[in-house]
């Protein structure tokens, strides 16, 4: 029987935002305790999210699913949340699972996150091989998608993506629709209602198309 470290989590108020400072080694014996913490900042709705890693060594898979779900949760609010001060080992799983500056944004210092513009900015990808089920796809990212439909959608819908590698269903918020030719309409989607387990699954899918496609100005 696995008996949970303890691990301390240091909290910061800044200007317009926190700071959470996590020390020692987070995974699968105290993951749901660096959860605890991040649900009780984020339940205050900082506009700006800094998880300072310095004292950090190492995280494990359960850690970066916590992380994944805090991300989904300051985008679903409008907020930045900001990884810094990863060490070589915490670093080296980002960069296995392909979320390094890709669904993260990771800087080196606490300076360089307070630093940062606080607009969520999505890094967009080319959608090449990926498919949608209510039309062509533009362009993708972990907060949304641009799409090309035969009909002007309006509200909320649920599409489907899909790949060689995996598929998702999702909901979706249309922000904006225009029509640009003859029965073809463009939109912009805002993904929502997003679980835990989905979020995971649709970072990993944006991850894939993220490794194999390239960036597109934003």
């Amino acid at each position: 029987m696995s008996i949970a470290a303890e691990i301390n989590v240091g909290v910061e108020e800044i200007v317009d935002g926190i700071v959470i400072r996590p020390v020692g080694v987070i995974d699968i014996r105290n993951a749901a305790m660096l959860k605890s913490q991040l649900e009780v900042v984020q339940s205050r709705n900082p506009n700006r999210l800094v998880v300072d890693l310095t004292d950090v060594p190492e995280i494990d898979s359960s850690a970066l699913a916590v992380l994944v779900e805090a991300i989904g949760v300051s985008r679903q609010s409008n907020a930045l949340l900001i990884l810094c001060g990863l060490q070589e080992r915490v670093r080296s799983l980002f960069d296995i699972t392909r979320l390094s500056n890709k669904i993260f944004t990771i800087v080196d210092t606490v300076q360089q996150a307070k630093a940062m513009n606080n607009r969520r900015a999505e890094v967009r990808f080319n959608p090449k091989d990926l498919k949608c089920d209510i039309g062509e796809l533009i362009d993708i990212s972990a907060g949304g998608l641009r799409l090309i439909s035969k009909r002007k959608l309006k509200g909320t819908v649920t599409l489907r993506l899909w790949n060689d590698v995996s598929g998702l269903v999702l909901q979706a918020a249309v922000v904006w629709s225009k029509k640009i030719r003859m029965r073809k309409h463009e939109s912009g989607l805002e993904f929502i209602n997003l679980k835990s387990d989905t979020m995971r699954e649709l970072a990993l899918l944006v991850a894939t198309v993220a490794s194999a496609n390239s960036v597109l100005d934003t």
